[in-house]
Order: structure tokens, then sequence, then C-alpha cells
């Protein structure tokens, strides 16, 4: 039997869904069908090439969420909050114009944007880009400086598994966690580490 959370990006992907569904979380309802080729064509004009074959996974297992943004989460939200949603082809084109604020304006950590990122999920206060240049996953705090940098989708999708199979939360903030270790709440080892900004 494979363990929770090791498995090929399909395999994450899928993992991830079940959760979903498990936990009634209500993007699961609203998850619309994967991408078809005009789709991915609409995408990569978006992004002035071609998909990287992980973001082009993504959007074949599904295209984006239809309804009220703060539903279109897959990640376990602090104390059930809306989490982080997902950034599908629907909401690309809408995100792509904020990234492009974020790296024409004075922002907390811009420097460390890309214009070729491809934004995943995103929230007020998070953004989860696609690093075309590396293949790597970068995660930014909209009010501090620095991201998390994790080697691939596949790894992000693997925190996250991990994150529900554990009941931990999805936080980067120190007075979250704080908040957190001071209500004896279950902090998991997933959220010290994520904590280490590089």
């Amino acid at each position: 039997m494979t363990a929770a959370g090791s498995g090929s990006l399909d395999e994450l992907l899928a993992e991830l869904e079940g959760i979903a569904e498990e936990r009634r979380l209500p993007v699961v309802s609203n998850l619309l069908p994967g991408a078809d080729a005009d789709q991915l064509t609409q995408a990569r004009d978006l992004v002035n090439g071609d998909l990287p074959d992980d973001v082009e996974r993504l959007y074949l297992w599904h295209r984006g969420v239809e309804g009220y943004r703060n539903d279109a989460s897959f990640f376990p939200g602090f104390f059930g909050g809306p989490g982080l949603p997902y950034v599908g082809i629907t909401e690309l084109a809408e995100s792509l114009k904020v990234l492009g604020r974020l790296l024409a304006g004075p922002s907390y950590g811009v420097e460390h944007f890309q214009s070729g990122d491809i934004p995943l999920f995103e929230s007020q206060f998070e953004l989860i880009v696609f690093r075309v240049s590396t293949g790597q996953v970068h995660v930014f705090d909209m009010e501090e400086p620095g991201s998390l940098v994790l080697p691939s989708l596949s790894d992000l999708l693997r925190l996250v598994v991990r994150l529900w199979r554990t009941d931990a939360f999805w936080v980067d903030r120190d007075e979250d966690i704080s908040f957190l270790e001071s209500t004896h709440a279950l902090v998991g080892p997933e959220i010290q580490h994520y904590r280490a900004r590089s």
C-alpha cells in the first residue's frame, strides 16, 4: 500500500480531492472539469509561452472552481478559515493582473517575484506561484518579506496532504503559531518547518 502523500503528482491530486470529499469541503461541489485543448491554448497565451508539464496536469485535473472564491480552497485553513483558493484557468487572467501590480509597485518581497511566475493558489494574504525558470513552487506572504521555496508542485501537495492527515493547520505567521501554541492546540512538525522562511 502506498503511504499517504507519497505518490506521483496525479496520485497526489486524486488523494487531495479524496480528502476534500471526506472533509466535505465546499470546493468539491464547485470543481469544474479538466481543461480541453482550447482552454490550454488560452492559458498558454496568458503566460506567453508553453505551460510547464506540472501546471498543465493541474489544469487537466480541474480547470478551476466555480462560485465564491473563498470556497475554492483545498488547504486546511487556520481554524477553519478560507485557506488558499485554487487559481485555475478560470481565474488565471485576473490573478496575473494582481501579480503584475505587485511587480509594478512597492510591496514586501516584491523583488522575489518574477514576471514568468504562474499563480497556483491565492488569498488576501498569500500567493503560491510556479516558477517556470526552475520548476520550483514559491509561497509568498503579502505582508512579509521572503518566501518558502518547495522543489516542485508535488512537494507542495505532499505537504498539504500531510497537514490534513495529521489535523495540522496551514499557517506561516509567527503570531498565529504563537496563538496556537499558547492555546495548546496541535501544531504539527510541518508547521514548524513552514515557519522557517528561506
